[in-house]
């Protein structure tokens, strides 16, 4: 990316498109192109990594995310940014990141295992009292450490 260029936004179909390998059929299974794609199924999705990981094109330069996020490793290494700040992921670790985050992905090791998931916030906001429940994490917030170390007796 070149000094003045804008930062993209991508939604996760978009995603799809720029980042996966198109000619790998499990991608499609597991992403769905655009024309199969449901109002529903772009709203959130939950996905083994070890399923999605070797489909991708790394690295993934900065973007602004559009929706909330998180991934968690169970095994293996992946390397993220958060605004200027770079976080190694590994195992027991979770990423998580909030809605106008930049962030780009360097790098995801093959052997990784754990979840990637993504969801819009109305979609959990819809059944809350406080529509601003999701911001008010700690986690989500613009200074927070975007990681949280899970106990090895959880893994």
């Amino acid at each position: 990316m070149r000094t003045g260029d804008a930062i993209p936004t991508l939604p996760p179909d978009g995603f799809v498109r720029q980042f996966f390998e198109p000619s790998i059929h499990e991608a499609v299974t597991l992403y769905p192109g655009p024309a199969a794609m449901t109002p529903q199924s772009l709203r959130w999705g939950i996905h083994r990594v070890e399923d999605v990981v070797r489909h991708i094109r790394f690295p993934i330069p900065p973007l602004r995310n559009l929706h909330y996020e998180f991934l968690f490793l169970k095994t293996g290494r992946g390397g993220r940014t958060d605004g200027l700040n770079r976080y190694e992921v590994g195992p027991g670790t979770v990423y998580l990141s909030a809605p106008g985050q930049i962030v780009s992905s360097e790098f995801c090791s093959a052997d990784a295992t754990g979840f990637y998931c993504f969801f819009y916030g109305d979609v959990v906001l819809t059944s809350l009292q406080n529509g601003r429940f999701l911001d008010e994490l700690p986690f989500f917030q613009p200074a927070a450490v975007p990681l949280v170390t899970v106990s090895e007796r959880l893994l």
